[in-house]
């Protein structure tokens, strides 16, 4: 593919040329549930499952005083929104990638690398020029099945301060940025020699 479909204009330079366009499979990655962030949550959402299922017998009944009872339900609810956040880094975090991935379209380009992700209607483009491709690298799918191309790092950075606001921490976490799940990855990571080239010097 080699020219530019009507969607992508405005978002190519002059002269700019597609050189392929996908998306990504659907679907849950389940095997993703062996990372930390699920591990930890299925850890805490055992617990938290387990302090509600036996809160009746451990806390004081509603019947108690009104300051028991305001004691009981606030513990509840405390409890249950950890296990509310359990779930998600658990699976619901599982289902929001799927979901994220239907909206979701890739393009290659002579120049870059396009990644495009529509959710209620509004379209978020995030383009990658060479400048900023770092590590570009295949990973081939099991089986024959969906691989990905790994083309760049996003940062994110989280600040966090003591309670008394003096001390200031930071955090900076990377994420790799690719092609995720395409079907063809070998192909695609073979089109991105000359940014190999450009990014490897």
């Amino acid at each position: 593919m080699t020219n530019s479909s009507p969607e992508w204009d405005g978002f190519l330079e002059p002269g700019e040329q597609i050189l392929w366009q996908g998306r990504p499979g659907t679907g849950i990655i389940w095997r993703d549930i062996a990372q930390a962030q699920s591990r930890i949550g299925l850890f805490v959402l055992g617990i938290t499952t387990m302090f509600l299922a036996a809160a009746p017998s451990i806390l004081p009944p509603l019947s108690a005083g009104w300051l028991q009872a305001g004691l009981a339900v606030a513990i509840w609810l405390v409890i249950s929104l950890v296990w509310l956040g359990a779930l998600y880094f658990a699976l619901g975090r599982l289902a929001l990638d799927a979901w994220i991935r239907r909206g979701t379209w890739y393009t290659l380009t002579d120049r870059a690398a396009i990644v495009a992700i529509e959710m209620f209607g509004r379209r978020m483009l995030r383009r990658y020029g060479m400048d900023e491709m770092r590590g570009i690298a295949l990973e081939p799918g099991k089986r024959g099945g969906p691989g990905n191309v790994w083309f760049a790092q996003d940062s994110v950075t989280y600040t966090t301060r003591s309670s008394q606001g003096v001390n200031v921490r930071r955090h900076t976490e990377y994420q790799r940025v690719g092609f995720r799940r395409i079907d063809g990855a070998e192909t695609v990571y073979a089109l991105m020699a000359p940014h190999r080239k450009a990014v490897n010097g």
